[in-house]
């Protein structure tokens, strides 16, 4: 497979957001261009980065990157790695229309740059119905919403709470999928 590949899905068709409130970062030293949100939402930043070297070097095939924002968790691991194919994940609809954008910006990383709306969090039937299938990758990488809801400050920002904010069993649910997703011969 090659190129950026997107499923249809009304996520992928939403307007994107105006070009004043979004800015253009540079990630390992320019290799990796992404477009994100100026204040808005999540801002991707060094952790992502962190997380994609969590991928051992000589690491390949196929990395799923769960609830991956703009993407600069997996377009890193892309950037530094023999990769046949990144599959990105994530349900916000504005979100994913700028990780759209990001694919094309940096198809050139690696064999292909895949993007599927859908929950993490939802039934097994509805993932597959999004086009997500088990057994589609050797590896798998993810930064689930981590602070407690009902237990931690709300930021007032309804992006920003969705991707950090997590409900009771959520932790569970991401694991299940990501154990889901991975080949049956997985390292």
């Amino acid at each position: 497979m090659s190129g950026v590949e997107a499923p249809a899905s009304p996520a992928a068709e939403t307007a994107p957001p105006d070009a004043a409130a979004t800015t253009l970062d540079a990630f390992l030293g320019g290799r990796v261009i992404v477009e994100q949100p100026a204040q808005r939402g999540h801002r991707a930043g060094f952790d992502a980065v962190v997380l994609a070297a969590c991928l051992p070097p000589g690491t390949v095939g196929r990395v799923a990157d769960l609830g991956a924002g703009v993407g600069v968790a997996g377009l890193c691991a892309a950037a530094r790695l023999a990769l046949d194919e990144v599959i990105f994940v994530e349900r916000d609809p504005e979100t994913l229309a700028l990780l759209s954008r990001n694919l094309v910006r940096n198809a050139g990383l690696c064999g292909g740059l895949v993007a599927f709306a859908s929950d993490i969090a939802a039934p097994g039937a509805a993932r597959r119905a999004a086009g997500l299938v088990p057994g589609r990758a050797e590896h798998v990488i993810m930064n689930p919403p981590f602070h407690p809801a009902g237990r931690s400050r709300v930021s007032p920002d309804a992006a920003r709470a969705g991707a950090h904010m997590a409900a009771d069993g959520d932790l569970d649910r991401w694991l299940r999928t990501a154990a889901s997703l991975l080949t049956p011969d997985a390292p």
